[in-house]
This record gives structure tokens, C-alpha cells and sequence, in this order.
């Protein structure tokens, strides 16, 4: 299963004034999280139409309680659906009682894999030719994978204490030798191996470790070293 969760606004539909290629239709839509069109009849809704004719009329395509995920022909489609006809049976055609009429509107959006779109891209296709009432889309988005078809995205943690320390001496220990033989080249103009700053430290430190070490493991009883 595919997670949208990514895809919904808060604030607003995700998808707005997403036109059929006629022109004759715009769409809203917002996976997840309800909307409202303010001063239209699209209240807490998933999606809204709005038809252009001489004004535009808006009406839901369907709610969030009603979505449904299901297979058709092998393609993963999200459906939703939504009562629209707010008259009574006279207006409908049907002179009966004026008890109301059920006019469901269906939406289909059906989700295409596509890694390299985020957030996404929508095409409303407009009214099925098929079955009047039923609308249909395409998302195309990263978001309409499947969790193991996403793509991994790196996430730098934070180094800890010691790799602070780590960096910290390495770059101490680099400034120390540029800047040190800077100076014994430009300021005492040394060359050789006597540009290595404090060279005479350096070359007897492997030395006293050599003699520290061993004073440690005889426990002081080295003949070298003199009685305080």
C-alpha cells in the first residue's frame, strides 16, 4: 500500500485549479486532510469541482471518509465519492413525493509510481465518457509508491562528542604544521628537515615514550633514572 500522508495541506488542497484539458472544469484536491472552498458549497471535503458555465458552479466530488484504495486492471486507485443532488423528485423528472433524490458523484484517481516527481503532478481528465458522474485523474508522484520503491533519503545524524574531539585535534594538529612551517621557512629560513617546527621534540618524543613505558612496567626500577 502507498502513503499520501506526504502529500496533504493543512491549510489548503495540495492540488488547485488543476484544469481539464477543454478547460471547461477545474479541480481541487487535498489527500488526507479535509478542506473547505470558502463561500462555496465545498465543505470538508477531499474534491471539489468547479464548473464553468456562465458562473461557476462548485460541488464535491467526495469526502475523506469515503476514500477507498482498490486494483483496477492491475493500478492502484484511490476513489472517493460524494451525494450532490440537493433538490427533490419533481426536479429530478420524477414527479413522486418530494423526498430527496441520491445523486452520487465518483472520483478515481489513479496513482503512477514515479520517483523523480515530488510532490507530484495531477491530471484531471474530466467526466468518464463511460458512466456520467464518474471523474477521473492521474497522480504521478514518489508518493504513490510503495514504501520499498522510494527512494532512501540521506539523513545526516549528528556527530557525537567524541568525533567532535576527533575532528577537532586533526585540525589543531594540521594548522599546527602549516603555520609552523610557514614560520621556519619565511621568518627562520630553514629547509630540509629543520622546517619541522619543534623538530627536536619531535625526533626524541618516540624516544621518552620508549623510557616512560618502561619505567612504568619495572615500577620505577630502572638503573637510568636517579633516586630523589
Amino acid at each position: 500500500m502507498v502513503d499520501l500522508s506526504p502529500l496533504a495541506d493543512s491549510v489548503k488542497p495540495r492540488f488547485e485549479n488543476v484544469e481539464t484539458e477543454s478547460g471547461d472544469a477545474s479541480f481541487f484536491w487535498n489527500p488526507c486532510i479535509a478542506f473547505t472552498l470558502k463561500g462555496t458549497p465545498c465543505s470538508d471535503v477531499a474534491v471539489c469541482e468547479d464548473m464553468r458555465f456562465a458562473t461557476s458552479t462548485f460541488i464535491s466530488l467526495g469526502t475523506q471518509d469515503t476514500a477507498e484504495f482498490k486494483l483496477v486492471n492491475g493500478e492502484l486507485v484511490l476513489s472517493y465519492f460524494a451525494n450532490t443532488f440537493k433538490g427533490n423528485n419533481k426536479e429530478a423528472g420524477k414527479m413522486v413525493n418530494k423526498s430527496t433524490v441520491t445523486f452520487i458523484r465518483m472520483s478515481h484517481f489513479k496513482l503512477i509510481c514515479d520517483a523523480t516527481q515530488d510532490p507530484g503532478s495531477l491530471v484531471a481528465h474530466g467526466v468518464n465518457p463511460d458512466k456520467f458522474g464518474d471523474y477521473l485523474f492521474t497522480l504521478s508522484s514518489v508518493h504513490a509508491c510503495p514504501a520499498q520503491l522510494k527512494p532512501k533519503k540521506f539523513v545526516l545524524s549528528t556527530p557525537s562528542v567524541g568525533t567532535c574531539l576527533l575532528i577537532a585535534c586533526i585540525f589543531g594538529l594540521v594548522l599546527y604544521v602549516g603555520v609552523g612551517i610557514l614560520v621556519q621557512v619565511l621568518w627562520r629560513r630553514q629547509s630540509g628537515m629543520n622546517v619541522i617546527p619543534h623538530r627536536n621534540f619531535w625526533v626524541a618524543l618516540p624516544g621518552l615514550v620508549k623510557d616512560g613505558v618502561l619505567f612504568c612496567l619495572n615500577k620505577g626500577k630502572v638503573s637510568d633514572y636517579s633516586n630523589i
